[in-house]
């Protein structure tokens, strides 16, 4: 799993980032420009085989208030400074071997 250079890459600390069980990317992400609260954050993970042939898609949304009703059960845990991510997959079309980590929306205060 690597993360793709971003608007918002420089903001952030991205640690314990893998390709898993299931092929979820899961890890812990920070925030390390200032020291307020997250608000929102989007994270999309493109999935890939062993030949690079994109084989899907997911994504992962936080909001401070609301974010029990985050799609697919999982409910983001916020510690202390940041917080831990999980980003399955919608659809894949075979079995990924590397996955491509974005950050599209990061808000924080």
């Amino acid at each position: 799993m690597r993360l793709e250079q971003g608007p918002f890459t420089d903001r952030v600390k991205v640690t314990g980032g893998a390709l898993g069980a299931g092929s979820a990317v899961t890890g812990h992400l920070a925030v390390t420009s200032d020291v307020s609260e997250l608000i929102a954050l989007e994270l999309r993970a493109a999935y890939y085989d062993a030949d690079g042939k994109l084989l899907g898609t997911g994504s992962f949304q936080y909001a401070e208030e609301g974010h029990d009703e985050h799609k697919g059960g999982h409910t983001p845990a916020a510690e202390g400074a940041g917080i831990d991510f999980e980003v399955g997959p919608k659809a894949l079309t075979g079995t990924p071997t590397s996955a491509v980590l974005s950050i599209p929306v990061l808000v924080n205060e």
